[in-house]
């Protein structure tokens, strides 16, 4: 889903001279610039996704304070599992009441 409001949102002129990583780049920034109070989950699924995990979990607590629906679904969320190794990953879930 992260992907997929990634490449949604962004304009269409120029896309086929993006590199991935430029394309990837450009899309988030527009995801964050249009959507960053309503799809915080999201962006952090995408940073997660890009191997940024200081960022994914600064967007998982903005979700978490957005009080984003997709919270409830982190622990089964494939895109978050390259942050599960992280230590901050547990503790988030505790915080969300999602812990074993």
């Amino acid at each position: 889903m992260a992907i997929r409001l990634l490449l949604g949102h962004l304009d269409q002129p120029g896309i086929e001279a993006l590199a991935p990583r430029q394309l990837s780049d450009r899309a988030l920034r527009e995801l964050k610039e249009k959507r960053s109070t309503d799809a915080a989950f999201q962006i952090a699924m995408a940073h997660a996704v890009r191997g940024e995990p200081d960022d994914a979990f600064e967007w998982l607590e903005k979700a978490y304070v957005q009080r984003d629906s997709g919270c409830a679904l982190a622990k089964l969320e494939p895109l978050l599992r390259p942050i599960h190794g992280d230590p901050r990953w547990p503790a988030f879930l505790k915080k969300m009441g999602l812990a074993d």
